[in-house]
């Protein structure tokens, strides 16, 4: 993620090789940034995602809005839902887990 307006966020396979997501829409640090593309998904179809963050008792709360008009089918929703799970209840939380137990700063 380039987290600048009209950052790219995507994958880099190596050898000009990868995919885009999206573009950064909006960016209010650090407490929202949007996202706008085709997320993989093919056709006529179009994302936009929004990320919140907000003070929260003892922590912070992580939380998105995700839209998605066109090509979508119900199995593709379910493949959305199973992978924001891994991504945000797995990845990202051990991510910052990592991070606070080595010092790092809890922003």
């Amino acid at each position: 993620l380039e987290p600048y307006i009209g950052g790219r966020c995507y994958e880099d396979w190596g050898n000009g090789t990868g995919a885009l997501y999206a573009e950064v829409t909006h960016l209010d640090p650090p407490a929202r940034l949007c996202l706008r593309g085709p997320w993989g998904l093919d056709g006529e179809s179009h994302v936009i995602m929004w990320w919140y963050v907000e003070p929260s008792e003892g922590g912070t709360l992580l939380k998105r809005s995700f839209r998605a008009w066109g090509q979508f089918t119900e199995e593709m929703a379910e493949r959305y839902r199973q992978g924001a799970q891994s991504t945000i209840g797995h990845h990202l939380k051990e991510y910052v887990e990592r991070l606070v137990g080595l010092g790092g700063t809890n922003r």
